[in-house]
């Protein structure tokens, strides 16, 4: 099988930056409602939407990216065929992980598994450049979507009040008929 990480990571351009370890932007609230999530980040994020191929077939990864004091912030999403509902969670997380470490040749330095709403996820810390920098994400299924929010940077900014801030601000828009 391969790895979801690989789909959701593989588009993700972020600089290897060494500038300080605190945002400089002002944070911000962005909506995505193509994407039915909001999310608090340092400044106007970077849209880009790219192709992405999984087992399930064909796809677009739509990533939302902001840079800030040499941190990279995300909030992705793919969208998948109704066959994805069928895979066992477990399964789908442990392959986005693995693609993960793969994709930053990096270390696996802690796991959880974790709840949005009644969604399940996982999250990840990966460590990079011999424990330089770190890798957080939290990785949802919901329905059929691939939800995939990231910070990237020095160990000391990807695991800062700001880092978890903006990591505990990702909140699900409910459609129009469940609200």
């Amino acid at each position: 099988m391969r790895p979801f990480g690989v789909v959701l990571i593989c588009g993700l351009s972020f600089p290897f930056l060494t500038a300080g370890d605190q945002p400089k932007s002002e944070w911000k609230k962005f909506t995505s409602k193509k994407g039915r999530f909001t999310v608090l980040i340092p400044g106007t994020p970077e849209q880009k939407a790219l192709p992405a191929e999984s087992d399930f077939g064909k796809g677009v990864l739509h990533m939302n990216q902001a840079e800030a004091g040499g941190t990279m912030y995300g909030a992705n999403y793919s969208d998948f065929p109704a066959k994805i509902k069928k895979m066992p969670i477990k399964q789908l997380l442990d392959s986005s992980r693995d693609g993960a470490i793969a994709n930053l040749k990096g270390k696996l330095a802690g796991e959880k598994d974790i709840k949005l709403g009644k969604y399940f996820g996982r999250e990840v810390q990966i460590e990079v450049s011999g424990g330089k920098r770190l890798f957080w994400a939290r990785v949802f299924l919901v329905e059929q979507r691939l939800y995939q929010v990231v910070i990237f940077g020095t160990k000391k900014a990807a695991t800062s009040k700001q880092a978890d801030r903006f990591l505990g601000s990702f909140k699900l828009i409910p459609p129009k008929n469940e609200d």
